[in-house]
């Protein structure tokens, strides 16, 4: 897979925020999940964009293209999926903010920041550079884990593993430097190879893993 590094973030939309023409991805792919608020509504990607296509809870899909005719609203619980260099039109459409989970793979200098339009903050909760990516096509999960004490997960061996603290505090052990202990709001990049996350205190875990398409 033709891409530099790897980024675990967090959207925030103000009521009514987001511009007109704003870039959602750039030069790579990318996975958000509405997780919190109203509704983001998308009018279509600009010229020479990539579709994107928005996964329900109910199992049905819907893509935004160019072709689109009618504005489409993006749910809490969504899943959208965005193709390389996808820039849509959108919109938080609603009277509360809303809250995106953004998983991507992007290509170009990870130092460099990307500047969001005003309504929209990102805040940047775990990001790394692997030195090997897997074979396209990749498969991208996020998921949320709700740990009790004594609890371990074990992580996928060969992955590319992003995991977040969001509450409570987790280890991971098997690395080869020795075991890795994150607290609240701490967040690190991981290539899984006989690790797990382990814990003993409630935690709850974003962990986003990217692996080679069986």
């Amino acid at each position: 897979m033709d891409a530099n590094f790897v980024t675990l973030e967090r959207w925030t939309w103000a009521p009514f925020g987001g511009v007109e023409e704003f870039a959602e991805t750039g030069p790579g792919r990318a996975i958000s999940y509405l997780d919190a608020g109203s509704e983001i509504c998308f009018v279509a990607p600009v010229q020479g964009g990539a579709d994107a296509t928005i996964y329900r809870p109910d199992h049905t899909r819907e893509t935004i293209s160019s072709e689109m005719t009618q504005p489409t609203i993006v749910n809490a619980g969504d899943f959208t999926v965005y193709g390389d260099n996808n820039a849509s039109n959108c919109k938080n459409a609603g009277q509360t903010r809303s809250i995106s989970i953004v998983a991507g793979i992007w290509r170009g200098d990870p130092t460099v920041d990307v500047t969001l339009p005003g309504g929209l903050t990102g805040e940047v909760l775990a990001k790394g550079s692997p030195a090997a990516f897997p074979a396209e096509p990749a498969v991208v999960t996020i998921e949320r884990l709700v740990m009790e004490p004594g609890a371990s997960v074990a992580l996928s061996d060969g992955t590319i593993v992003l995991v977040y603290v969001e509450d409570g505090a987790v280890t991971v052990t098997g690395a080869d430097n020795g075991d890795i202990a994150l607290d609240a709001l701490d967040g690190t990049q991981l290539i899984a190879d006989g690790m797990a996350l382990e814990t003993s205190v409630q935690a709850a875990v974003i962990v986003v893993t990217i692996a080679s398409a069986p």
